[in-house]
């Protein structure tokens, strides 16, 4: 497998072969040695088959999605030198997975919006929040891949607590328990989601106590956290 590495920490170079890493800022869309890096990468993207690149985005979380974004969309333009590009329709969207929180998700597809979310948990092993927590633990990471890539294409592993819905035409986790109401996998957590009829949409379970300010009363409900 070919690759080739874009990162802001010019110490990674030592670690990949010469023409292989590119010295670069994604929150400005900036080319460190710009005269060198960006043919370099133009001359990757050209001599690629299209159908076979993958763009993986593993960007710090606190990064602002509309920004990280317009970069995504740069890159993207820069393949559009490639031969099999100049025979197709429309604007160029390479395959891509971005790495990020799970609660970012509506702030991704709202710039992204041909992106979803796979259920794949992500882990790091040099992480203290992210890493690869005990089977029994219920707290789990947060990240997640945001993609383009048709969900049913993405194959997770059933020996890991993923299986495959039907009704979704995707991989979900164990735990995901497919709502008839809203017609979805729609737990986010990896936790159980529960449907509430008050909000008619399912929300992580828990016990709170909700106002009804239309009927002036108070009701306690085991449903979820928040409203």
């Amino acid at each position: 497998m070919d690759s080739i590495l874009l990162d802001l920490d010019h110490r990674y170079a030592q670690f990949n072969d010469e023409g292989r890493f590119i010295h670069y800022n994604m929150f400005n869309h900036h080319f460190f040695e710009e005269d060198l890096a960006k043919p370099l990468l133009q001359n990757f993207f050209e001599n690629s088959k299209l159908n076979s690149l993958l763009v993986v985005l593993d960007p710090p979380f606190g990064g602002l999605v509309e920004v990280l974004a317009a970069s995504v969309r740069k890159i993207w333009k820069l393949a559009d030198c490639n031969k099999d590009y100049k025979d197709s329709e429309g604007p160029l969207e390479l395959p891509t997975f971005w790495i990020f929180p799970y609660f970012m998700e509506s702030h991704i597809v709202e710039e992204m919006p041909s992106f979803n979310m796979c259920e794949l948990k992500v882990n790091y092993d040099n992480h203290p929040l992210y890493k690869k927590r005990h089977s029994s633990s219920a707290k789990t990471s947060p990240v997640r891949i945001f993609t383009n890539v048709p969900l049913r294409d993405i194959v997770l592993p059933e020996d890991e607590g993923y299986r495959y819905c039907e009704k979704c035409e995707r991989y979900v986790s164990e735990s995901n328990v497919h709502c008839e109401l809203c017609n979805d996998c729609t737990s986010k957590d990896g936790r159980i989601w529960l449907h509430c009829s008050l909000c008619n949409k399912c929300v992580k379970k828990g016990t709170v106590t909700i106002i009804h300010l239309m009927h002036n009363d108070v009701t306690r409900v085991d449903a979820h956290e928040e409203c």
